[in-house]
């Protein structure tokens, strides 16, 4: 990334916008307090066309029109500052002529959803086969019709007692809900009604205009809707040939007044001074000769442009991840972490590729890697926001799949798929094969250890980068801790092998010395960074955290590195799945054929494919996260948003 300073006219700010959002390669931010620039978009300005908006929306919905950008804002021709007064008086007046139908039309939305309420209430009301008046003139009885809670109707039946009452349930509006008919005697309408209200009792609306039975009612108010419809399409005809002179003129009027305040918007970031404006921001380098090139032709020499390369260690710089685009779902898994700031190497090729990888390993079959692929690619088709989800299952479905082949499994029945490539876990759904387990546990340790490395790897990098010189060279993760954990492992393996030496001696002397530097690293890297205290907190205190943290360091070396045997664990549980669903197949048809053990086969599919894949999914995450990121991971960086015309 390289700063970027844009200096033009005050009446070149709208052209300069344009350019910088069709270069598309530009994050704009405010300017340094220590300028002291104004803003250069008035506040005030961006609300009145934010008014104008509103009210060309609301007069689109009335007039059953949909207003959506056919073109970038950007593209669109309009000078804020100088339209406004006009765009104001011609939307302002369109939207005059139309006030007294739209009120109108209001009027006749808000009838229309009362209707629809009485309409609801008298279909509750329909098995009851009296007629609403003489419900409401019974002159001995009160009559209250509404909904309750099945609970507090029991309530209210307790607190009534013996008092003279009935009370009808009929099926109500929703689960734990009832509608009911309550006749008391006038004499007791007050304890009746402060009963009912205490029980929350919900009355339905029921005007004395609505007479004869339920059914009846129902259909005369149909009979109004109806009506109110055919005045709806009228009144609407009505306004469309009040407003719509010109075709189109209410949605071109709403694009120039969209296109304004989204410009507007875009220049609150810049500086400004009683003739000029002033842009400064991000772009990226390869972006520079197009956008400064593009700048001169539109503007030509009155703009001034200014590129540098950023002060190292920056934290403002922001971040954009540039992978090819078969990984670039996986930078889903990344940024859920944390966004990785401007000075660390960005991981998703790695994340992507192991995660791949272990996900196939532990759940291996053809069949299985077919029906994820399949839902994985579908999804990311059929709905835009899974599209990165969907892709990253397809992926997993592949990777499945050829793990599958390998291992000989097609929805849980082995056999070889390969000629001379068989690897099975399990063999005939009943016995483990040992040689095999032994030798995928060997190699997810193996690939424990370089996936360890190269997070160690990356740790060393990014301190380089960031100028961290103690970090790099003599933190556990630094250069000092990957010499110590390869050393380690090298004795470790020359000691299980059974050969011994000087080169074996001389090695486990080497690490002690490695031992000795980690428990002082402390005061090492102090001293490079150049701080005054070499030893925080007295001798003491440093003693027991330095031999806390060393103890730490070994357990975790160790701990990551046998960690990711899961993954062989994982893959052995996938198969031993299929054991045990073989097994209650065959318990309930007593042979391993028959309608019992296909049923036990296809469930026990579903399950495995649901629950296990997501089982799996998650343990890949796991690792990726604690046993790698951990090592070189900080994150906090911002993610690069420039201004666009899209």
């Amino acid at each position: 990334m390289a700063r970027l300073g844009v200096l033009a006219l005050d009446s070149q700010a709208t052209t300069l916008t344009r350019v910088l959002a069709r270069s598309g390669v530009v994050q704009v931010e405010p300017p340094s307090p220590v300028l002291q620039l104004e803003t250069a978009a008035a506040h005030p300005l961006i609300v009145r066309y934010e008014a104008l908006e509103q009210g060309l929306q609301e007069l689109a919905h009335y007039l059953e029109m949909k207003l959506a950008p056919e073109r970038s804002p950007f593209e669109v021709d309009i000078e804020p500052e100088r339209e406004i007064g006009e765009l104001e008086q011609r939307v302002n007046k369109i939207i005059g002529d139309a006030q007294h139908i739209q009120a109108a039309l209001a009027a006749l939305a808000g009838k229309r959803q009362k209707l629809l309420q009485q309409i609801e209430n008298l279909l509750l009301l329909s098995p009851v086969n009296w007629k609403l008046e003489e419900l409401r003139g019974t002159k001995h009885l009160s009559v209250y019709i509404g909904v309750l809670r099945d609970v507090n109707i029991r309530r209210v039946e307790a607190t009534l007692g013996e008092l003279p009452h009935v009370i009808i349930r009929l099926p109500g509006p929703a689960t734990g809900w009832d509608l009911v008919l309550v006749f008391s005697r006038i004499a007791s309408k007050a304890q009746v009604e402060r009963t009912l209200a205490g029980a929350n009792f919900k009355p339905l609306e029921l005007p004395e205009e609505l007479t004869g039975l339920p059914a009846e009612v129902e259909e005369r108010l149909w009979g109004q809707l109806r009506e109110l419809e055919v005045e709806r399409k009228e009144l609407t005809e009505r306004l469309r040939e009040r407003t719509l002179v010109e075709a189109g003129e209410v949605y071109a009027l709403w694009e120039k007044v969209r296109a304004a305040r989204l410009v507007l918007t875009a220049q609150q970031s810049f500086g400004k001074t009683a003739r000029l404006v002033y842009v400064t921001g991000w772009v990226p380098k390869e972006g520079v000769p197009t956008l400064t090139s593009a700048i001169q032709n539109t503007i030509g020499s009155s703009a001034y442009v200014e590129v540098r390369d950023p002060l190292p260690g920056d934290p403002a710089i922001p971040v954009e991840l540039k992978n090819p685009s078969v990984f670039k779902p996986f930078e889903d898994i990344v940024t859920t972490y944390s966004l990785p700031s401007p000075h660390e190497i960005d991981p998703t090729v790695v994340v992507a590729v192991s995660y791949l990888l272990m996900f196939g390993v532990m759940f291996g079959d053809v069949g299985q890697g077919l029906v994820l692929a399949a839902s994985g690619f579908w999804a990311a088709k059929k709905w835009p926001s899974l599209k990165n989800l969907g892709r990253i299952l397809g992926m997993c479905g592949i990777s499945s799949m050829i793990f599958g082949a390998i291992y000989g499994s097609v929805f849980g029945v082995e056999g070889e798929l390969i000629p001379g490539v068989f690897f099975p876990l399990v063999e005939h759904h009943t016995t483990v094969v040992d040689d095999n387990l032994t030798v995928l546990g060997g190699l997810t340790v193996g690939f424990g250890i370089v996936m360890l490395s190269l997070g160690i790897i990356f740790n060393i990098v990014n301190s380089i980068r960031a100028r961290a010189w103690g970090i790099a060279l003599f933190d556990p993760y630094g250069v000092l801790g990957l010499t110590f954990y390869w050393g380690a492992l090298v004795w470790v393996v020359l000691k299980l092998i059974g050969v011994g030496g000087a080169f074996t001696s001389v090695l486990g002397i080497a690490l002690l010395v490695g031992l000795v530097a980690l428990f002082v690293r402390e005061p090492i890297i102090r001293a490079i960074e150049r701080k005054h205290e070499l030893i925080e907190g007295g001798v003491g205190f440093f003693v027991v955290q330095a031999v806390i943290d060393l103890m730490d360091t070994l357990i975790r070396y160790l701990s990551n590195t046998v960690s990711f045997i899961r993954v062989a664990a994982f893959g052995l549980t996938h198969a031993a799945l299929f054991m045990a669903i073989h097994i209650i197949g065959v318990m309930i048809s007593g042979a391993p054929h028959g309608l019992g053990y296909i049923s036990a086969f296809v469930i026990g599919n579903i399950f495995v494919i649901v629950m296990e894949g997501l089982i799996v999914s998650i343990q890949c995450l796991r690792l990726e996260y604690y046993e790698v990121f951990g090592k070189f991971f900080r994150g906090g960086g911002s993610r690069f948003a420039p201004l666009r015309s899209a």
